[in-house]
């Protein structure tokens, strides 16, 4: 979980400035060992960072992931059966 406020103190790798986010605010993101490692708010002074990126007000987003499953292909459902061709999509559930 990132930091913010007087919890903050790490040295950042790659600092993320003027990042807007879903809510429309302007934050800074500081990067550290791939990870976020803190957001700062946009009257905040700002230590020093490695490298710098000035995003001019882009959106950011936390990471996106496809949290579906299909049963039937990961082996945690009924056993697995390949797919075959019926005469309606009622045939093939009732199958």
């Amino acid at each position: 979980m990132p930091t913010t406020g007087a919890q903050r103190g790490t040295a950042c790798d790659l600092r993320l400035l003027d990042a807007a986010t879903p809510d429309g605010r302007r934050i800074a993101i500081d990067i550290a060992a791939g990870h976020v490692a803190a957001l700062w708010g946009p009257d905040e002074p700002l230590p020093a960072a490695g490298q710098a990126i000035d995003l001019a007000g882009a959106l950011v987003l936390p990471g996106l992931a496809d949290g579906h499953v299909h049963l039937d292909k990961c082996m945690l459902g009924l056993d697995w059966r390949p797919h075959r061709a019926d005469a309606s999509v009622r045939a093939i559930i009732a199958d």
